[in-house]
């Protein structure tokens, strides 16, 4: 065998063992070949705002790619490769052994792409990703390029919550404390029987429905989550109910358009606080664990004992529609009609009206992908609403529910029933209900049991986090002098597991400062870090 690939396999073998693993198997079987590639595949990269760059398919052609990566110490380019004799052709290559000892460089030779994903999912975490390929561009490539968006992009939400964690429990602590005063939701389960619902999103189309909706208001109880609340109260319509869940101040910026502060309000613990400056009405909290861990915690100190929301559809969710449906399909809706739920840029526009400025409701194509619409029209989506769109399709094959596409325009729900809204209305004929009042008074028998004080809970808490400090402070030291392997680290790990404070908002930080670390090449240790946002949690009381 040449030196050039003994040498190539050694570094393959140092960084990347299973692949290395295949490319030693095909030793014996090898049939030197010319290494062959498109020479132009790198020329219509746009990469300006990348961070990660998959390519489909080994490459020796890395000049311009090589120059973007490494402008940046946290830019990466992951290729990967399902042709094994690819894979052993490139290693005779003496040009690969730049690309295999780059640090910024990862090589997957792709054995399984269920590992794959799972792989990157767990050690990739951006949102500024492209997927590649210096191959022909298959119909494999493409389903690739789709599962590897979805992957980085879940990974990346999920990432940026858990790094932000301390952040987001500043809202958790403020909104606990509107619990004495808020209704329970769970205790409605299945009180809308017989009763469609109807979900509103902010999608541009929602603007279609607006007369409609409003004969419609005695006969479907409707449910407007986010941006919607804003934009069915600027046209004169209240829904019967509002699902805040969003963090960020953003939410609170369009909750101050709301034209009816009167509407019963469900929200996450989640939620950014100063959205209930924003309303008179009811608060009602839901049990759904949207707040991850946090919410489990609170959950089980206030013994709050009904079942969860539809976890298996909340637990993909990347919007707050899938709440509303949850919400709907717990209180047991006959039927769940989605309507103004876009997931695309219809006409052009991002919002319904009400919901932002005219000036800015306006379509910039950057990072955008192109779709047929369920029309068969041209239009354009994200990745996280055509990852929302599939959540839905799969829940509702699956659902005993009966969920309806009403939404005229925009990303296809496979396997969700169309309709229009007045073709639903006319062929099912709903009675024509009081349903304000049925509402109000649900809300009033909805009231929390026998609830704690929930500030000797917080003070609990609180005292939880000081004990944890004190043992990562402990393990700092331990470790400084003894190693991290020592006996008295893993005992005071042990202790720190135990730690509610641990268990319920620290649990994965140490995995995520890991890799951080190695990510930002950062001095210092995953402890260090943890013992930042524990002060940081600390600071939150």
């Amino acid at each position: 065998m040449s030196k050039v690939f003994e040498e190539n396999y050694s570094i393959l073998s140092s960084r990347f063992a299973i692949s290395s693993f295949f490319a030693q198997s095909l030793k014996s079987t090898f049939k030197k070949k010319k290494w062959q590639e498109p020479k132009d595949w790198q020329e219509s990269l746009k990469l300006h705002e990348v961070e990660i760059l998959y390519v489909y398919g080994l490459s020796l052609s890395f000049d311009r790619v090589k120059k973007w990566l490494h402008e940046k110490k946290e830019r990466r380019v992951i290729f990967f490769e399902d042709n094994p004799n690819k894979l052993n052709l490139f290693l005779h290559q003496e040009k690969a052994k730049e690309i295999l000892e780059d640090p910024q460089v990862y090589v997957y030779y792709l054995i399984s792409e269920e590992l794959f994903l799972q792989d990157i999912a767990l050690n990739f975490f951006s949102d500024k990703v492209l997927v590649a390929t210096s191959k022909k561009e298959t119909q494999k490539f493409l389903n690739l390029k789709s599962h590897i968006l979805k992957r980085s992009t879940f990974a990346h939400y999920y990432c940026f919550d858990r790094i932000n964690a301390s952040k987001l429990f500043i809202n958790f602590l403020k909104n606990v404390k509107k619990l004495p005063t808020s209704f329970y939701l769970n205790k409605l389960k299945d009180q809308f029987k017989n009763i469609p619902a109807i979900i509103c999103g902010a999608g541009p189309s929602l603007d279609l429905s607006i007369k409609l909706l409003s004969k419609l208001k005695s006969q479907a109880l409707i449910i407007a989550g986010g941006s919607a609340i804003a934009a069915l109260t600027k046209q004169g319509i209240s829904p019967h109910f509002g699902v805040v869940i969003d963090p960020n101040e953003e939410e609170y910026l369009r909750m101050k358009k709301n034209m009816d502060p009167s509407i019963p309000m469900l929200y996450s613990t989640r939620v950014h606080p100063d959205v209930f400056k924003t309303f008179k009405g009811s608060f009602g909290y839901f049990k759904a664990e949207i707040g991850g861990k946090s919410e489990t915690w609170l959950d089980k100190a206030l013994n709050l004992q009904e079942e969860l929301l539809d976890k298996e559809l909340l637990d993909r969710s990347l919007s707050v529609t899938s709440t509303c449906i949850a919400i709907a399909a717990y209180l047991g809706c006959s039927h769940i009609i989605l309507n103004g739920v876009d997931l695309a840029f219809s006409n052009q526009k991002l919002y319904a009206d009400g919901v932002i400025d005219p000036k800015d409701n306006k379509l910039n194509l950057a990072n955008l992908i192109s779709i047929q619409d369920k029309n068969k029209k041209p239009s354009f989506t994200s990745i996280t609403w055509m990852m929302e769109g599939d959540n839905i399709s799969q829940w509702a094959q699956k659902s005993k529910h009966k969920l309806i596409d009403a939404t005229p325009f925009g990303y296809e729900l496979k396997g969700v029933k169309k309709m229009s809204l007045e073709d639903f209305f006319k062929k099912s004929l709903p009675n024509k209900l009081d349903l304000n009042n049925h509402l109000q008074s649900s809300i009033q028998k909805a009231s929390f049991d026998n609830l704690p004080s929930v500030d000797l809970l917080i003070e609990k808490l609180k005292g939880s986090f000081l004990r944890s400090q004190e043992l990562i402070l402990q393990i700092i030291e331990e470790n400084s002098s003894c190693g991290e392997d020592s006996a008295k680290t893993i005992v005071l790990k042990l202790e720190l597991e135990e730690e509610e404070a641990y268990q319920y908002f620290l649990y994965d930080y140490l995995y995520i400062a890991d890799n951080k670390i190695q990510r930002e090449k950062l001095p210092t240790t995953k402890w260090h870090l943890l013992k930042k946002s524990l002060d940081e949690f600390l600071a939150s009381f």
